[in-house]
């Protein structure tokens, strides 16, 4: 209780350094929570779309195409793309959180100091410096739930318009075969399920064509589902953040002591 007390005045004492780890975290938690909600909606949307390509494949029959192929081709290219953004910003996020454990353990220096005069361990001086970061880090976790939550909605269908425009990019650099059918969907009959209404094949096959296919306009809005997402994009950043912050201060404080005990 006394390390986090000592935490929180050091963190009113600094605030020049806690605003700027907030806006650093906070930009980077809304970065990586974009780039989770980007995949999950492909994922979803490629679960739609392979699940129309079954339902056409029952009401028609082509004399020719890829259709399918290409559909797993564009899931795996955008898939492979969001992943590229992923590594990227892991090594920024990284390298800016060891540029700010370095940066800001160095400014501290004679605080630091005076905790090494009075008999503070290293370890008791890390454990020190850490309880500041996850304070903050919870502050701008809770903020950013928060915020998100309440713009969902728009934040969702924003992310899968952008999906969407991606996707269709992707799309357009492969070669689809969809030539005509063979068969007269007026003369398919579609069996219904119980307590279902009965649908007309002509009707089913306006919806399937080379550009509808891909076209998935529905996304899940569950909260607890978001929230969830959030939860895992803030679990990988503070790993990230707590790894380089630690790398960057290490690499001061060796320097220091070592400078010390000459």
């Amino acid at each position: 209780m006394n390390l986090i007390k000592q935490s929180y005045r050091a963190i009113r004492y600094h605030k020049r350094n806690t605003l700027l780890f907030f806006g650093f975290f906070t930009i980077l938690l809304v970065a990586f929570v974009f780039i989770n909600q980007l995949l999950q909606i492909q994922h979803d949307s490629n679960r739609l779309t392979q699940s129309k390509w079954n339902d056409f494949k029952e009401i028609s029959a082509f004399s020719s195409t890829n259709l399918h192929e290409e559909i797993i081709k564009n899931n795996q290219s955008v898939v492979s793309l969001y992943g590229k953004y992923f590594v990227i910003l892991v090594l920024i996020a990284f390298a800016m959180f060891f540029l700010y454990g370095l940066v800001t353990t160095t400014l501290r220096r004679q605080e630091i100091s005076y905790m090494k005069n009075i008999g503070l361990s290293k370890l008791h001086i890390f454990k020190h410096l850490y309880t500041e970061l996850i304070l903050i880090a919870i502050a701008s976790f809770l903020s950013v739930t928060f915020v998100l939550c309440v713009m969902q909605n728009i934040f969702i269908q924003g992310t899968s318009q952008i999906n969407q425009a991606i996707s269709k990019k992707q799309l357009a650099e492969q070669e689809l075969v969809f030539n005509q059918v063979t068969s007269d969907p007026q003369d398919i009959e579609i069996q219904p399920a119980p307590n279902k209404k009965a649908i007309d094949g002509s009707q089913m096959f306006v919806t399937f064509n080379e550009h509808s296919i891909f076209s998935n306009k529905e996304q899940d809005s569950n909260l607890q589902k978001f929230s969830l997402s959030i939860t895992e994009s803030f679990l990988i950043l503070f790993l990230i953040c707590a790894a380089a912050t630690l790398f960057g201060s290490m690499v001061y404080l060796s320097l220091y002591f070592k400078r010390m005990v000459n």
